[in-house]
């Protein structure tokens, strides 16, 4: 009984131990967060004309540059009888250049787009929300340690047919805005 309850001691102080170093091992780690508005143009593919596009992104990079972006956008076409309001919600990898003023950086990513109008001749307006499939890059040039300017292009494709929508629809999106960026410490 007491050299069991000497293995189990043991064992215990073992595990203690290796969670202390492995804790240690996370200090120092640092997370860096951008939050980007732009604003830009839905343009090209599928879509006729330019609409204007508001957006937004929030993304979390680790210190090697690999990190996730959150993105919001929306495409605003005046014109309900000829084109379609498009709004985009991507969840994308992403990978940034973490040194130097210039940062040149790549992204993929999938999710929803919403479309809110007529692409092809339809009787009245309707909403659809299909899969997009999304592919971009661009380059955020800091001013601060805290501000810089971003700059991107991306083309979401939808995959298949879906209803209201031409088959493969797909679609570019140019963009510029301010980006506001902090260290996250774990």
């Amino acid at each position: 009984m007491i050299r069991t309850c000497g293995w189990i001691v043991g064992a215990w102080c073992l595990l203690a131990l290796g969670a202390g170093e492995a804790r240690a091992q996370g200090q120092g780690r640092i997370f860096h967060g951008l939050a980007t508005a732009s604003l830009g143009s839905t343009l090209g593919g599928d879509v006729s004309g330019g609409a204007l596009t508001p957006s937004a992104s929030v993304s979390v990079h680790d210190e090697n540059g690999w990190g996730t972006e959150m993105d919001f956008a929306f495409a605003n076409d005046g014109d309900r009888q000829a084109g379609a309001d498009l709004t985009t919600l991507a969840v994308n990898v992403m990978y940034m250049h973490l040194k130097g003023t210039i940062r040149p950086y790549g992204l993929i990513g999938a999710g929803a787009v919403g479309i809110h109008g007529c692409l092809t001749a339809c009787p009245q307006v309707t909403t659809t929300w299909d899969l997009g499939l999304g592919v971009g890059g661009g380059v955020l040039y800091r001013f601060t340690d805290l501000v810089g300017f971003r700059g991107d292009a991306r083309y979401t494709w939808l995959p298949g047919d879906g209803a209201g929508r031409p088959a493969n629809f797909g679609f570019w999106r140019a963009s510029a805005g301010v980006t506001f960026q902090w260290a996250l410490l774990p």
